[in-house]
């Protein structure tokens, strides 16, 4: 392998783990399936005091049409 070749990879490889572990700190669950996801492909709904957030169009889509079921009391 070419020295460049092989220090192209191993930056790569740094790139990947710091991008993991960035997406890790923001990880959030779906508000309603709990999937767990990250912040930079959530779907949101913010309120007053908070920031739900959703993994796909179809939670998004049934919180919408049921936010007493998934709002704190």
């Amino acid at each position: 392998m070419c020295p460049d070749k092989k220090i192209a990879s191993v930056n790569e490889k740094e790139a990947q783990k710091r991008k993991a572990s960035t997406d890790k700190s923001n990880a959030q669950n779906c508000h309603v399936c709990k999937k767990h996801i990250t912040e930079s492909v959530a779907i949101t709904s913010e309120g007053k005091d908070y920031i739900w957030h959703f993994c796909d169009q179809k939670c998004y889509e049934s919180y919408k049409n049921n936010k007493q079921k998934y709002d704190p009391k």
